[in-house]
């Protein structure tokens, strides 16, 4: 009997000493802001044994978020496919590039400085090229660009100067009358239809 009441004190103390830190866990939490429950020590064994247990917690699904980019259905347009394709048929030995930025082929003049290179570094960021064709070694051979009705004409005429001064070639193709690949590649290498 003395055994029996011994156990039954020891574990009176311990219940009651995990009920005051459950107690003072959760007042610590409700001081703090926090959301969490501290749940009171279990009487028993398989009361203590059922608390541990995690049960699984639904948790509503989020709704889609609307994604920033969306993939474009096509990187060249028809009539900038078929050009593309005549040129690399054209000019099978060339590298032929689109939609490349005139900042990759043209670099300011250095003898300007200052607040002028950096003007016409920046001018150079904003505008691309439709094709660009390379030799072997990566060097700009020549521009290839279709003209549009939607683009501004200063905008074109200045990147055709840029170009031109850089001693690039540059050729504006109409996309409704392009030329034979032949003719297509004379035109990009500077010679004459026949000669090809």
């Amino acid at each position: 009997m003395p055994i029996g009441i011994g156990g039954y004190l020891v574990w009176d103390h311990r219940r009651k000493v995990a009920a005051r830190e459950a107690a003072s866990a959760e007042r610590l939490n409700i001081l703090l802001g926090a959301t969490t429950h501290v749940p009171p020590p279990a009487a028993t064994p398989q009361a203590a044994e059922a608390s541990r247990r995690i049960e699984p917690v639904s948790v509503p699904a989020a709704a889609p978020a609307t994604p920033v980019y969306v993939a474009r259905e096509r990187v060249l347009s028809p009539a900038e496919t078929l050009v593309f394709y005549l040129l690399k048929t054209g000019l099978p030995e060339y590298h032929v590039f689109a939609h490349v930025a005139l900042r990759a082929l043209l670099d300011a003049n250095a003898g300007s400085g200052g607040y002028a290179l950096s003007e016409q570094s920046r001018r150079l960021a904003w505008h691309a090229v439709d094709f660009l064709v390379c030799d072997r070694n990566m060097r700009p051979c020549a521009v290839v660009e279709l003209e549009r009705a939607d683009t501004p004409h200063d905008s074109a005429g200045a990147r055709r100067s840029w170009i031109d001064s850089a001693g690039l070639r540059y050729i504006a193709l109409d996309a409704k009358s392009l030329p034979r690949k032949d003719a297509l590649r004379a035109l990009v290498l500077g010679e004459t239809a026949s000669t090809s």
